[in-house]
């Protein structure tokens, strides 16, 4: 089965490849997650080929929030949020730079 561990490194990989895709790379050594939730609907083996959708749910001062949908052979298997802060020189919350924040805003719909 599909566990919720290999939903967080699904998600993991799918995010890394938006915040490359606007440009925000510099994001994946300054952000860490502080929320995951997943639910599991129907089962998914872990050979299944699996397509995770990923949509920028809300982007906040210093935080980037994320809704998930997970299909496996045509049906949705797992759905779930996570949420990221992004963690400034200090390793504290800090504002999200603007233009990082502009693009993250625009992304839509990212399927991985």
């Amino acid at each position: 089965m599909l566990s919720t561990t290999a939903c967080v490194l699904l998600a993991e990989e799918c995010e890394f490849a938006l915040l490359r895709s606007i440009g925000a790379s510099e994001l994946e050594h300054r952000i860490i997650r502080v929320h995951f939730e997943t639910q599991h609907l129907r089962p998914a083996l872990y050979e299944d080929p699996v397509t995770m959708h990923i949509t920028v749910n809300r982007v906040g001062t210093s935080s980037i929030h994320y809704d998930f949908t997970i299909f496996s052979r045509g049906a949705v298997a797992s759905t779930g949020r996570w949420g990221d802060v992004h963690l400034g020189e200090t390793g504290r919350p800090s504002p999200i730079p603007a233009h990082l924040r502009a693009a993250l805003l625009t992304t839509g719909d990212q399927h991985g």
